[in-house]
């Protein structure tokens, strides 16, 4: 028991300390330990000797079941490796009583999502950084300008607007801004200032760096990795919880390769492939409505700390609204049905009036701030600064197109089901398409608005991201149920 204790210890020590090398090693310059951007000598040794300690602790994990493997016949081995392939879909046809009741351990499950979270940050650091690590190319710095703003006390950029935009009758017409040049694009122009969009937490978020080294200039893509490293840390944990306290029959190793899924996944994954100011505020919606959903998971059956977690669930659902605002309908959605689990799983329905009260309190706060955010900028609380947005054509000269119903269609298509490009003499043969008005099926009435536009990239989720085929999976068992 005690060699098992160490053995343990031992390879949490060799995996952190592997993970903390490697974070020296590349991020040096951006930490100030090292003033070259370069990768030096010592930098290459203490990222090689993060690799072997990552390694070593990987072999120390799996060593024993590789000996137990290699002494097993090869028979035997062959069908355990079978049985492993179909474990994780044996619950479909197990009865829905007996699912959870099924022994299996949940040792090893941590380390798979460990394994698994490390695996998709190492992806998304090569990709944002072009494959060099060390050296970043440049990026965007919107909200560390409104960061600026902020430190200066004012709601507005620092930056003023130029004499020539303001003497426009109508600048955010985009053929009258032809021949202005000198402005910040796809920002906001009211009463001669600056004002983004986009929610201001991001920019709170920089703030937070900005308070301790005012110099410092956080440009977006930081803003996105660290996003991005925290959603891979949260689907790790999520998924964890979810396999040992409700699938312990799922084997552990499938936590691994869905946390890298999770992360990895094409809307997510754009983000890390364009960084700028527009993939900043999904990345940051994207990880605190996740960090939300974990507490929820946690708070929902917690005997201890139950209205602690639900205020923090509340919390950073509201900043996730502060992030990307189109992110609260699925959260007024997810905060109903929790409330509603509570008003029907509790023996009297006063008794969930405290838990339901902890998960929207600061969600009210939150939309009293932004309100507040709003009417101080715009002098309308539900005035976000999207009419005011200084861009090209996609702002029509008649606020009202901006929203249609005969945009429904046409959108869930694309959402959904828009099928990519296959190119088999160019590499790598699969690419988003740019749509046309041409490449549209008979079945969707394409909207007879000049003011549609669908000029950006975009393919169909459920065709860059398969699996998501799996949630057809969902509608197995009640098929079941009703078949028995």
């Amino acid at each position: 028991m005690r060699l098992k204790i160490v053995k343990v210890i031992m390879e949490i020590f060799f995996a952190l300390t592997g993970i903390g090398a490697l974070i020296i090693a590349v991020f040096a310059y951006q930490l100030h330990i090292d003033k070259d951007q370069a990768m030096g000598p010592n930098r290459t040794f203490v990222l090689i000797l993060g690799l072997f300690l990552i390694i070593l602790s990987l072999y120390l994990f799996i060593s024993t079941f590789l000996n137990r493997l290699l002494k097993t016949p090869i028979s035997k081995r062959f069908s355990q490796v079978i049985n492993r392939i179909i474990t994780p879909f044996k619950w479909l046809s197990a009865p829905i009583e007996k699912t959870l009741d099924t022994g299996r351990s949940n040792q090893g499950a941590g380390w798979y999502a460990l394994v698994g979270a490390v695996i998709a940050i190492i992806i998304s650091l090569f990709y944002i950084s072009s494959g060099r690590f060390t050296v970043w190319p440049p990026s965007t710095t919107y909200f560390d300008r409104l960061a600026n703003g902020f430190l200066a006390g004012q709601l507005s950029l620092l930056e003023k607007p130029p004499a020539a935009l303001l003497a426009l009758p109508d600048p955010y017409y985009y053929a009258n801004r032809n021949g202005v040049g000198g402005y910040i694009w796809d920002s906001s122009l009211y009463g001669g200032n600056y004002y983004y969009y986009w929610g201001p937490v991001p920019a709170l978020l920089a703030l937070s760096v900005k308070i301790i080294h005012s110099e410092w200039i956080i440009e977006d893509q930081y803003l996105i990795i660290f996003s991005i490293v925290g959603l891979a840390i949260l689907m790790a944990a999520l998924l964890y919880r979810l396999k040992t306290k409700y699938f312990p029959a799922i084997p552990g190793w499938l936590v691994m390769g869905l946390t890298i899924l999770g992360v990895l996944n094409t809307p997510v994954f754009w983000l890390v492939t364009r960084p700028g100011v527009h993939a900043a505020p999904i990345a940051t919606g994207q990880l605190f409505l996740i960090l939300g959903i974990y507490t929820a998971l946690r708070g929902i059956d917690a005997q201890r700390f139950k209205v602690q977690l639900l205020i923090l669930t509340g919390f950073f659902w509201g900043a996730a609204i502060g992030c990307r605002i189109n992110l609260g309908l699925g959260i007024a959605w997810m905060t109903g049905l929790i409330c509603l689990f509570f008003f029907l799983n509790t023996k009297r329905w006063q008794l969930a009036v405290g838990p339901v009260l902890a998960l929207i309190l600061p969600l009210l706060l939150w939309g009293g701030a932004l309100g507040w955010y709003n009417y101080a900028r715009f002098g309308n609380i539900l005035e976000t600064g999207h009419r005011y947005q200084l861009t090209g054509g996609a702002m029509p000269a008649n606020y009202k197109d901006i929203v249609s119903a005969s945009y429904i269609l046409p959108n869930m298509y694309n959402i959904l089901a828009r099928p990519m490009n296959i190119l088999p003499d160019e590499f790598p043969f699969f690419f988003t398409p740019y749509p046309n008005g041409h490449m549209w099926p008979r079945l969707i009435f394409f909207p007879n608005n000049p003011n549609y536009i669908f000029s950006e990239p975009i393919a169909g989720i459920f065709v860059t991201t398969p699996i998501l085929w799996c949630l057809l999976l969902l509608v197995v068992r009640p098929i079941q149920a009703a078949w028995n």
